[in-house]
């Protein structure tokens, strides 16, 4: 890609971005997409149900204040919106639950037990939870492409080595 067209890209996912968070504000229910607002108002008091796979991308809580006055958090929140939503789809088809929350804390709830998970590793408080029932999370921190993003998954949920199935 030149980098003219890769500038261009750009500045439509910034753009993007910033519609994302406003319109962002409020939406639940659907795990598909997202499960909080993107300033993580409804994510504080929700508990995420392990029942299978699940992959939560997290991100700290962030306002349209916040991504307008700063071009590298915009961008940061940009990588993470597009790579996550890239590998969505893929994941759901194989039975993965993806949930995108913007928040300081995780709750989450498994066979009647909630812990709470607390996003920092000293440096860099996003990236993503993997968990299935019965086994240890996998945390992996910052920002990830779509297509690592889903090979981290295919080996953390033993599926197929990303690529070979498809």
């Amino acid at each position: 890609m030149s980098p003219a067209i890769h500038r261009m890209a750009m500045a439509l996912i910034l753009a993007g971005a910033a519609l994302f968070v406003t319109a962002c504000v409020e939406e639940k229910a659907n795990p598909s997409r997202s499960e909080s607002s993107a300033s993580g108002e409804s994510a504080d008091k929700q508990v995420v149900l392990i029942t299978g796979p699940t992959l939560i991308g997290f991100f700290p809580k962030v306002d349209q204040a916040d991504v307008d006055a700063d071009q590298d958090l915009a961008e940061v929140l940009s990588d993470f919106q597009y790579h996550l939503g890239g590998a969505r789809e893929h994941l759901q088809k194989k039975g993965v639950t993806v949930y995108e929350l913007y928040t300081s804390e995780i709750r989450i709830q498994e066979a009647g037990a909630v812990r709470t998970f607390v996003p920092d590793n000293g440096r860099v408080d996003l990236g993503f939870y993997l968990v299935s029932p019965g086994r240890e999370p996998q945390i992996i921190y910052g920002v990830m492409t779509d297509v690592d993003l889903l090979i981290a998954a295919h080996q953390y949920f033993g599926f197929p080595e990303f690529g070979q199935e498809d």
